[in-house]
């Protein structure tokens, strides 16, 4: 399963509430100009009236009106997004065929309707280039066709042509001042967002000195080894990114004494140790923002054979990212110093995660971790460098003794 953004939940909330809008403004405006025009106009005062012409224009709201059940279906599905261009085209085929078949039986054309304005102009609302232009070049590709079909009608379709162009540029500057906007929001979002995640982890840090950098470390290697297995967005990977920095929140939970134990953990204190990814998916499950999260903070422990916790998932139960993110941090638990024992040098944890393939790590993603760990001896490297005196103070020795002996 692939990460979610964390703008997804609000962003499928005003994708409803565009759809509905734009289907309302150009359906109804558009009706109501077709009946004032084609009815109550023909029937008093421009032109005499004919019934078969104002039913064969009717017809396509009509087939709108029969499509809408279809709207309600697609609105709370997860194909949402296409309704807006199923009722498009919907109604250029629809209304291309009605103006040809007016025209054919009256010797009258009257392409071109307020509705189809309100299409363009109102496209901007759903700040998406692609259906912006899927409306407009439909609009205007419909016209064309029908000069093509009927060249003595060339100069009655240039005016509605013309308005769709005049009506497109309009819609076009209001589209490029939304995604203005939108960018703006999703900067001041981004970095809001990226503060707290990181003013959380200082707090985890805090508590628990040892594993200083720990967790910045397993999203920089997660993120480098999610990059090498290909497929992913950067919305994917930026997400990704946040849920590993974030994966050992539960340990707030944890009691010091526990944390910090310089000698190994007794079975029951081993326990408790292992509710920190329950505790950590516990403690932000009502944090709409962070759930994108907590996948990885509650599965990042879990097993490819089936034996890890909490909940013994197994094999490709365990979501693709999951899997991606317990190398990332077993690798660096290995080759990171704790109270109870000295860090493992980079090629023996390279050595032991190869030899958990088929039990403890997606064998599928051996391959990608041999191709991507020079890169990381190169993170670890300059992380060392960058934390030299920090961890000095620490620890009291040179933490680069940590990868002696590895060409970096």
């Amino acid at each position: 399963m692939k990460s979610k953004s964390f703008l997804d939940t609000a962003l499928v909330l005003e994708e409803k509430r565009s759809t509905i809008i734009y289907f309302l403004l150009f359906y109804t405006i558009g009706l109501i100009y077709h009946v004032f025009y084609y009815y109550f106009a023909a029937l008093y005062s421009y032109h005499n009236f004919r019934l078969d012409k104002f039913l064969i224009l009717s017809g396509p709201y009509i087939i709108l009106t029969f499509l809408l059940p279809l709207l309600f279906i697609f609105i709370k599905s997860k194909y949402l997004y296409l309704i807006k261009y199923i009722y498009v085209s919907v109604f250029i085929v629809t209304t291309f065929f009605a103006d040809l078949v007016s025209y054919w039986l009256t010797n009258l054309y009257d392409g071109g309707n307020i509705g189809e304005v309100i299409m363009v102009i109102f496209s901007a609302i759903f700040v998406n280039q692609n259906f912006f232009w899927f409306v407009s070049v439909g609009l205007f590709a419909k016209y064309i066709l029908v000069a093509v079909i009927h060249p003595e009608l060339f100069s009655l379709i240039m005016m509605p042509a013309a308005l769709v162009v005049i009506v497109c540029i309009v819609g076009y500057v209001i589209l490029l001042r939304f995604l203005a906007y939108v960018r703006s929001i999703n900067e001041v979002y981004n970095d809001h967002f990226s503060s707290m995640v990181k003013g959380i982890v200082a707090i985890l840090e805090l508590k628990d000195p040892h594993t200083r950098g720990h967790s910045e470390r397993v999203a920089h290697y997660s993120v480098t080894l999610a990059r090498k297995v290909g497929g992913f967005t950067e919305q994917e990977l930026n997400t990704f990114y946040y849920s590993c920095l974030l994966h050992d929140i539960g340990k707030i939970q944890i009691s010091d004494d526990i944390l910090t134990k310089p000698d190994k953990l007794l079975d029951t204190e081993y326990e408790v140790v292992k509710m920190h990814t329950v505790f950590g998916a516990e403690a932000i499950k009502d944090i709409e923002s962070l759930h994108p999260c907590i996948e990885i903070i509650r599965h990042h422990h879990e097993r490819w054979d089936g034996t890890g916790y909490p909940d013994g998932l197994k094999g490709e139960e365990i979501p693709l990212l999951t899997r991606i993110a317990s190398i990332a941090d077993a690798f660096d638990a290995m080759t990171s110093h704790r109270a109870y024992r000295a860090a493992l040098t980079p090629d023996e944890a390279y050595a032991r995660i190869i030899k958990g393939a088929g039990t403890q790590f997606d064998p599928n993603l051996i391959p990608h971790f041999k191709n991507v760990f020079p890169t990381w001896l190169s993170l670890l490297h300059d992380y060392h460098e960058t934390h030299e005196e920090e961890y000095k103070r620490l620890y009291g020795q040179d933490r680069r003794s940590s990868v002696k002996g590895v060409s970096l």
